[in-house]
Formats: C-alpha cells, structure tokens, sequence
C-alpha cells in the first residue's frame, strides 16, 4: 500500500502489516524530489507517478523508491478539488494540466483552463485534450477510473468523450 501524505509531504510504502517498508523521493527541487504542492499520485503498473504542481512535472519511481525520471509541462499540473492524475490507457497516466502559461505574480485567468495529457509508461505525450469552451466557458475535465474515458462537464453542458488505445 502506498500512503500520499501532502502535509508534510511524504510518499510512503507499506507492507500487508502496516510495516512501513520504504520512503518514495524526497522533498526538494532536484531529481527524486519533489515539492509541497503534489496534487497526486498513482501506481501504475511497476511504477508509482506523482503529479507536482509546485515543480510542474510527473515524476516516476520504481516500487522499490527508485527514482526513474521526471516529465514536465509546459504549464503545469494542476488540480480543481479532484486528484489530478489517473490510470491512462494502455498502461499510461493521465495528468490534468493547466494549459496557460502565467506569471506567478500576475495569478492564474479564472475559470481555470484545464486540459488533459494522456502519456504512456515512459512519460511521451501520445494525446492532450485541450479544454473545451462551452456555454459557461472552460469546463472541469476528469479522467475515467480505468483512464478510457474523460468526463467534461460545466454547469449547463455535459459531454463524454472515450479515448481509446488506438486513437479512436
């Protein structure tokens, strides 16, 4: 079992009898590390994913803590009340992004323009969804439990879009 604690923060792995078995990363700046903004985390296959906002990337680990890689974005992973990364098809991850570019000290456009990147185990980009515009302007987008389907909704539209492996 893997405990995400985003107060401290810390990723922790425990065995079967609640013996805690290994620390995942760090915090910090550098690789292996990550931030005190980590808006989620996700344990897809051999790997565990963890999305940080405050860095803006995904970073990888091996079950065992090992540090594997990071990807970033250009924008950076945000979430809106919701974790923001899920299981992706065909084994992937899929992180909400916020999809502008900004200036810390200008803020963040509201509603938030949230997409979704959809990338494979090895943190390639093989789809985004960018965020639709609809009746009450950018709208919450959100992955499916098994990451085959992605669910917009604002408060006057609703739309469901299946993505599936082979692009359809």
């Amino acid at each position: 079992m893997f405990i995400l604690d985003s107060q401290v923060p810390g990723i922790y792995r425990f065995d079967a009898s609640g013996r805690l078995i290994a620390r995942i990363g760090r915090q910090g700046e550098g690789p292996g590390e990550y931030s005190d903004d980590i808006t989620g985390m996700i344990v897809v296959g051999e790997r565990v994913f963890v999305a940080d906002a405050g860095l803006g990337r995904l970073s990888a680990f091996s079950l065992d803590g090992t540090y594997q890689g990071s990807f970033g974005s250009v924008s950076g992973l945000r979430s809106l009340f919701s974790p923001a990364i899920a299981p992706g098809p065909g084994g992937g991850v899929v992180p909400r992004v916020l999809t502008v570019k900004f200036d810390p000290g200008k803020g963040i456009p509201t509603p938030w323009p949230v997409g979704i990147e959809l990338r494979g185990l090895d943190g390639v980009v093989v789809d985004a969804i960018p965020p639709p515009v609809l009746s009450g302007g950018s709208a919450h987008l959100e992955a499916g439990p098994r990451g085959d389907g992605v669910l917009v909704d604002s408060e006057e539209d609703f739309l469901f879009e299946l993505r599936r492996d082979n692009g359809d």
